[in-house]
């Protein structure tokens, strides 16, 4: 199975755009694949914890989608909105009626976070590295104890897309969704055991691009069924 380094992902997005797809069409395709998975567990509250990059970004217009569908779903704002397109589905999202929190008071967060069937790590992407911030990290410690369901957009924060090395306190999956590849450090240790299953979303990712791009795979069942030779049925 072909993956991609962070950097050589950044570099596909970067020519997909040049080749004239938008990169809010990008996060859009991309916040669809998280929105499928989620809808498939028929859950009906939702917390989204967002950060203030592209990953934020992703968190926002999952929030939105889940509005639309009827979901009842809130936002904790985890640090302000700093790109184009974070601002943007931010903006979207308030303007279709959806509440944001700002990080502020743990404990109203923490009395959000209890109500919640399932909470969306949307804080940090697959560039993350170094170290949490506290108050982040209390929250990923609280929501970690916590009997819910807990998925991750593109990667979960405080686990490096690069080569797996986790900070103190990271955000512990159940489900991972991540887009066009899955990166390198989602195989590595430890951040693997924080992923949980892996979904793979690539609406919107040319896989000759991909392909062009990206070098390192990873040996799985179809790489492995293909160098065994074939036996006789007795």
């Amino acid at each position: 199975m072909r993956v991609a380094f962070p950097d050589q992902m950044r570099k596909i997005d970067k020519t997909i755009i040049e080749h004239g797809v938008p990169s809010l069409l990008l996060m859009e395709e991309a916040a669809r694949s998280v929105f499928e998975e989620i809808r498939s567990f028929n859950l009906s509250n939702a917390v989204v914890l967002c950060g203030g990059g592209n990953n934020g970004g992703d968190g926002y217009t999952v929030a939105r989608l889940l509005l639309c569908a009827g979901v009842h779903v809130k936002v904790v704002q985890c640090y302000v909105p700093s790109t184009v397109d974070c601002k943007a589905n931010a903006t979207l999202y308030s303007s279709l009626g959806g509440q944001i929190i700002i990080i502020g008071e743990k404990t109203d967060v923490e009395e959000l976070l209890s109500k919640a069937d399932i909470v969306i790590d949307a804080v940090f992407g697959t560039g993350f590295h170094g170290e949490l911030e506290p108050g982040v990290a209390q929250i990923f410690d609280f929501v970690n104890r916590l009997d819910v369901i807990r998925l991750a957009v593109d990667i979960p924060s405080g686990v490096s897309g690069f080569d797996g090395s986790i900070s103190k306190s990271c955000f512990r999956a159940h489900k991972t969704v991540t887009f066009g590849l899955a990166k390198t450090g989602h195989f590595l240790y430890p951040g693997r055991e924080f992923c949980g299953d892996m979904v793979v979303g690539s609406a919107g990712f040319p896989k000759n691009v991909m392909d062009s791009i990206a070098e390192p795979e990873v040996i799985d069942d179809e790489m492995v069924s293909k160098l065994i030779p074939e036996r006789a049925p007795n």
